[in-house]
């Protein structure tokens, strides 16, 4: 047993109900200052609280940022659901850096590639939220695959916190899963935060859960992370005994993410323009994301020779005019969004031509991949998209 909560001092215990709460007007002032989110569910009294980007991205870290990444209260502040705080990458903070890790062999978990679950109870019946929402498309699915299985509130151990990690195509990040649902990934005691390996409540539960590795050291884990494909394996979490949190991901896996992490429409036009080629983007993409992104490249590529040929069609005209200043004359009443491109052109000053004819097809809309997967007659939609 390992309480992994050490370090929230904001979390205090009443004794009156055997429960622990949280400061409420603490955590309204951090919302008010852009640290935190707060969500009411709209069917009880219930409240969830997840850092922001704002927070994340200038690593404004503190007890209250780091306990709130799905944390669940009632209105007085008492909690109903206590997540596992925010935990960081291997070498991504000083108590992280490798060198400065616990002598003590920590636990290994496989880390899975989809998005937090937590299991809460909404009036006698179990449903599911994510990290910032209690509803959305993942939640949504995972409430009712659990509700599916026949697990209800009396199944579970009294005061204590699922975690789970939820897997479909919804949801996916980088790693393909066989099999979807929810993993088990931990329990916690939501009093007094003590973490409980998922294996033993998962197998009385007849539900998955994040299987759990024995190394000699974290470098043996980090030198078996960076042997795996990316595609299948993300990476470990490990749990020491203090309760510090620390995740390893693949080399791999890293690469696969950064390039899914850019899959919106403006950084492959970005790539296009660079180089021509996104070949490497194609490479290491999902699967089922490659195709979109292929259809993306040739709808810029389309739009992009169209205005190179309607350019070269009006060259070709104004070759009946003797001066610059009566082509720029005659480019400006034809189509005025050409007069950099046909200068560049007449000027045969190839590099500005190509930095200028990829800028004319900049998409309006700037949506990742995934987001598309859905939309009819893509192809048509994307020509209209791109100016």
């Amino acid at each position: 047993m390992v309480n992994v909560n050490t370090g929230s001092p904001i979390i205090k215990f009443d004794a009156t109900k055997n429960a622990v709460r949280i400061d409420c007007e603490e955590m309204k002032e951090r919302v008010a200052t852009g640290l935190l989110t707060c969500q009411k569910h709209p069917l009880a009294d219930l409240y969830i609280y997840n850092y922001t980007k704002k927070t994340n991205f200038d690593c404004l870290w503190n007890d209250y940022t780091r306990v709130s990444r799905g944390l669940i209260t009632d209105s007085d502040g008492f909690i109903v659901a206590r997540p596992f705080a925010k935990f960081f990458n291997l070498n991504e903070r000083p108590e992280t850096m490798l060198e400065n890790l616990p002598d003590d062999i920590p636990l290994f978990f496989n880390k899975l590639d989809g998005c937090l679950g937590i299991l809460y109870n909404l009036n006698g019946d179990l449903s599911v939220c994510t990290r910032g929402t209690f509803d959305n498309l993942e939640s949504r699915w995972a409430t009712k695959w659990i509700r599916k299985l026949g697990i209800t509130p009396n199944d579970l151990l009294p005061g204590k916190t699922y975690l789970f990690e939820i897997i479909f195509r919804g949801c996916r990040q980088v790693v393909s899963y066989a099999n979807k649902g929810l993993y088990l990934l931990a329990v916690i005691d939501t009093v007094s935060g003590t973490y409980s390996s998922p294996s033993k409540e998962a197998t009385r539960l007849q539900i998955p859960f994040s299987k759990e590795f024995s190394f000699n050291s974290v470098n043996d884990a980090i030198l078996f992370a960076n042997k795996q494909n990316g595609k299948t394996f993300e990476g470990f979490v490990m749990i020491y005994p203090n309760g510090l949190m620390v995740k390893i991901k693949s080399s791999d896996y890293r690469v696969r993410h950064k390039i899914l992490t850019q899959l919106y429409l403006s950084h492959i036009h970005e790539l296009l323009q660079k180089d021509n080629s996104i070949r490497k983007t194609i490479q290491y993409a999902p699967k089922e994301l490659r195709p979109i992104v292929r259809l993306v490249v040739r709808a810029l590529k389309k739009n992009k020779r169209s205005f190179e040929r309607e350019t070269q069609r009006l060259l070709q005209k104004a070759n009946d005019f003797y001066s610059r200043k009566e082509k720029a004359k005659y480019i400006m009443k034809e189509n005025p969004k050409l007069q950099k491109l046909f200068f560049a052109m007449l000027d045969n000053r190839k590099e500005k031509t190509q930095t200028i004819a990829w800028d004319l097809v900049i998409p309006k809309e700037n949506y990742h991949v995934k987001d598309l997967l859905e939309k009819d007659d893509l192809y048509t939609w994307l020509i209209r998209n791109i100016n």
